[in-house]
């Protein structure tokens, strides 16, 4: 609506000088597709409750280091406990509320209803930190191992458990956060596979969300999902090259499973959004031949990688028959990645396989440009024309290429945006003319 309305406050001048509206018409429209005046409410209560909280988290801090041992522990366990309890008393009210069937005035059923959502986020977002915090607080009271991954893991597993029973979009942000930090913290081991195993566990209750019409929770479990993901993939790979490659696989996934999911309305849009700039995320990262420097890997790498190539495919292939070709163009990624990372074995300069990636994402960039013509988004035109630059920027300032490699890669960048405006000039002018056509003849011709 938003970009609608701008179109139209910049049309409409043109409009009343050409006298196709009158002026107490043109200000008519103005006002009522004005868009919503800006309200600072919203920022600054939101400001207020991050000062609250950082508050009320250095005040606990610093009272937490005066406390006695045997008063830290009392203080970690209470909340926890407390919590356990609230989620016990919750099930029972919840399965008692949904065995009873209400009749209507004529004696048809209704369906069961349980507690209100907000009382089951209220107690899964409670039990979530109440555990979270009691490792943390436990750790540091007693002085267990430094490494506290497994610790993490083992929470993480318990609030797996819950999650499924609760069913708590809140509690399922938490704990995919504690099992990407389990892998974040563990300096090796097994700690790894066990996080991807808990993350793949507890991706069905998405499933559960949608399956429910909790739109709303479900984008939120998605997005806590998805992060976690895509911080995994940086906690598996030690190289830099195999980082970056399953970076840019896991949010091209992303932008895919977005794609499938688009009939869910706001489900399918957070999964696109946050695939496509994670996708160029990559990709500019990516964009520099330093990324490629030292390609090595075992062998479970490069099998991991066919595994998931084998995945995008079949996202690929559905997305096409869909035709969603923006997120079939992006799907394109994992595929360009694993050449590119083929690449950096024969040039080990990593020259090559930037060049390949700066390409793709010349053409990437230059999709969403034609979608956002093809749907009219102005935002969408701009951003692609910001990637553009982006990737030029890129360029600019890898050392890694010499002037002339550099010089060759921008001549002919130039030349494909050159056939891209030619090919783009004689859409943009049959468009017009099918939108105006009283000015082709009033005009008398193509210079009007």
């Amino acid at each position: 609506m938003d970009s609608h309305g701008q179109w139209l406050k910049s049309e409409l001048p043109e409009w009343q000088a050409e006298g196709l509206v009158t002026e107490e018409a043109a200000e008519a429209l103005a006002e009522r597709y004005e868009g919503p005046a800006f309200s600072w409410t919203g920022p600054l209560f939101a400001a207020a409750a991050f000062c609250f909280a950082a508050g009320l988290a250095f005040t606990g801090a610093g009272l937490w280091g005066a406390l006695p041992q045997d008063e830290r522990f009392v203080l970690a366990a209470a909340p926890l406990l407390l919590s356990i309890l609230a989620a016990a008393v919750f099930l029972l009210a919840d399965g008692a509320a949904r065995h009873v069937r209400r009749h209507g005035e004529e004696g048809e059923k209704m369906p069961r209803r349980g507690l209100p959502v907000f009382l089951r986020e209220g107690v899964g977002i409670f039990h979530g930190i109440a555990a979270t915090a009691a490792v943390w607080m436990v750790h540091d009271s007693f002085l267990l191992d430094p490494d506290m991954s497994g610790l993490l893991a083992a929470v993480s597993l318990c609030l797996l458990v819950m999650l499924y029973l609760l069913r708590s979009a809140g509690l399922g942000v938490i704990f995919a956060a504690d099992a990407a930090l389990a892998a974040w913290v563990a300096p090796s081991g097994w700690i790894d596979g066990a996080s991807w195993a808990l993350l793949a566990a507890g991706f069905p209750f998405f499933f559960i969300l949608i399956g429910g019409k909790r739109q709303e929770a479900g984008i939120a479990y998605a997005w806590g999902w998805i992060a976690s993901v895509l911080t995994l993939t940086f906690c598996t790979a030690s190289a830099q090259m195999w980082q970056v490659v399953f970076f840019a696989i896991a949010a091209s996934l992303t932008w895919l499973v977005g794609s499938v999911l688009r009939p869910y309305g706001w489900i399918g849009t957070a999964f696109r959004f946050l695939g496509g700039a994670a996708v160029f995320g990559a990709l500019f990262t990516a964009g520099f031949g330093a990324a490629w420097r030292g390609a090595d890997g075992s062998w479970l790498l490069w099998v991991l990688l066919v595994l998931f190539l084998l995945a995008d495919g079949a996202l690929l292939l559905r997305a096409a028959g869909r035709k969603e070709w923006l997120s079939t163009a992006a799907g394109i990624t994992p595929f360009v990645m694993a050449a590119a990372a083929l690449l950096a074995l024969w040039d080990e300069s990593g020259v090559s396989s930037a060049v390949v990636v700066s390409c793709f994402m010349v053409f990437l960039a230059a999709a969403v440009i034609a979608r956002g013509i093809q749907k009219g988004r102005n935002w969408q035109i701009g951003s692609g024309l910001l990637l553009l630059l982006a990737d030029g920027a890129v360029r600019l300032w890898d050392s890694s290429l010499t002037f002339g490699q550099r010089g060759a890669f921008f001549l002919v960048a130039g030349a494909a945006a050159a056939a891209l405006c030619v090919l783009l000039r004689p859409a943009r002018r049959k468009r017009r003319r099918a939108a105006h056509p009283e000015i082709e003849e009033r005009g008398g011709g193509e210079d009007a």
